[in-house]
């Protein structure tokens, strides 16, 4: 029936002809078609079926919806995340930047982390919002500017915990990132120049060094380690300039200096120290103590100056028959002899123990002759009376030096014993004499005739 009015076709519905349909005939407007996700339906009408459309970037559309389901805009993600999974079919997920990255605002949906700056590449942790989040590497520090970067830090220059860890004994030169330490010249470095340890033995006195005299034996006043040794000085050494060690005050002799005598606490102040022996050499009147301590008057003494050396000089005292004889020649220079004959009561209790426990015995004087220690290049000759009278049977007697190095008595060998009553040299009952290198302190000792070997 034609004369039926014509109605609009209801909207979700489409009629490609004339958009309407008469009353009362049905299903002559068709439903729109859904599009499926990631499409969404464009140009539709009540006369026109439309066309799935792609959503267009930075929308999306997760499902077929309904026929008029639009495509929705992606959002952003806050500072510090990002986008990541999106398409025209899902929005995806907003993640954290990843270590050595940020994002320092929301930005467009699509907006990714920003990678720290070179050189501090991997420094900020997950999800950093801000360029600062990012540390320089060692090495590095930020520049000034806003945007900054990580420029290189001059060690050497430096003050703070970006400063150099060189010793105080090295040079710190500067490189890209980094700092290299050099020792000094005389030091050597375990550790890269962190530590600079003075070498031992090179010659130059430097760091913790008390010594360095070039080498490193010891025994020669500073030792393999740099130190220096009991009985020395080392001297004059400098950063360019080695030690000379020398024997400290009162230690002898030159050389080793491993023997101590002062002659003020060795030698009771009435002596000095033997340069090579370190023992006393007692003043006149004192020689009959190591120590010079005991000051003890002689019986005899004579004292006679010596002025010309190329002749024979002789000093005699009563005791003495023949004297003191000095060959010509036997000193280099002129000297004041002594000449000190004593009781052998006077001497030391503990020279009469040493005599004791050697099998020997007092026979005479001793005789003491100064200046101690005079040395001679040809021996001088000391002729000694004795009673032979008061000689025991199978007992003879010899000339004894007190050795204040070893502290015991010591046989003079070679003596001559001319035991003529009435001696020929007119000494009263017997003499002895013997050739002396020294002048110390001697006496004649009896003691038992050794029985021969069978």
């Amino acid at each position: 029936d034609w004369t039926d009015s014509c109605l609009d076709c209801p909207y979700g519905t489409y009629n490609l002809g004339a958009g309407y349909i008469p009353t009362g005939i049905a299903d002559r407007c068709n439903p729109h078609q859904t599009c499926a996700a990631g499409q969404y339906l464009s140009g539709f009408t009540t006369t026109n079926v439309g066309t799935c459309t792609v959503c267009a970037t930075g929308t999306y559309k997760d499902g077929p919806g309904v026929f008029d389901t639009v495509c929705t805009a992606h959002a952003s993600c806050v500072a510090g995340s990002y986008r990541v999974g999106y398409s025209t079919t899902t929005t995806g997920t907003c993640e954290q930047c990843a270590q050595g990255t940020y994002k320092d605002s929301a930005g467009a949906y699509n907006s990714l982390c920003t990678d720290c700056p070179s050189k501090a590449i991997g420094t900020s942790p997950l999800g950093s919002s801000s360029r600062d989040s990012c540390v320089c590497n060692t090495g590095y520090e930020k520049s000034t500017d806003s945007l900054w970067t990580c420029i290189d830090v001059d060690e050497c220059t430096t003050s703070g915990s970006n400063q150099h860890n060189c010793a105080s004994e090295a040079t710190c030169t500067n490189t890209t990132g980094s700092f290299y330490c050099t020792c000094a010249t005389g030091y050597s470095t375990p550790d890269a120049g962190v530590t600079c340890n003075p070498i031992c033995g090179d010659g130059l006195l430097l760091g913790n060094e008390a010594c360095d005299d070039g080498d490193l034996a010891s025994g020669d006043g500073c030792s393999s380690s740099c130190t220096v040794e009991n009985g020395w000085d080392c001297v004059n050494g400098t950063s360019t300039s080695a030690d000379t060690c020398i024997c400290a005050t009162n230690w002898l002799p030159a050389g080793t200096c491993n023997i101590f005598c002062s002659a003020s606490t060795n030698c009771s102040s009435q002596g000095s120290c033997h340069p090579t022996l370190g023992t006393c050499l007692c003043n006149q009147y004192y020689g009959l103590r190591e120590d010079c301590s005991v000051r003890v008057t002689p019986v005899q003494a004579a004292t006679f100056s010596i002025t010309n050396v190329t002749i024979e000089n002789t000093v005699k005292v009563s005791s003495l028959p023949d004297g003191v004889v000095i060959p010509a020649g036997a000193l280099s220079s002129g000297i004041t002899i002594t000449v000190d004959l004593y009781e052998s009561s006077s001497v030391d209790t503990t020279w009469v123990t040493k005599a004791t426990a050697a099998g020997i015995s007092f026979f005479g004087s001793v005789l003491t002759l100064g200046p101690s220690g005079t040395t001679f290049s040809t021996p001088v000759t000391v002729t000694f009376s004795v009673s032979n009278a008061t000689l025991p049977a199978g007992y003879t007697y010899g000339v004894y030096k007190y050795d204040f190095a070893t502290s015991d008595w010591v046989q003079v060998s070679g003596a001559t014993i001319d035991t003529t009553p009435t001696g020929s040299s007119g000494g009263e009952g017997g003499t002895i004499s013997v050739q002396l290198s020294s002048f110390s302190t001697y006496a004649v000792f009896s003691y038992a005739i050794p029985t021969p070997a069978p």
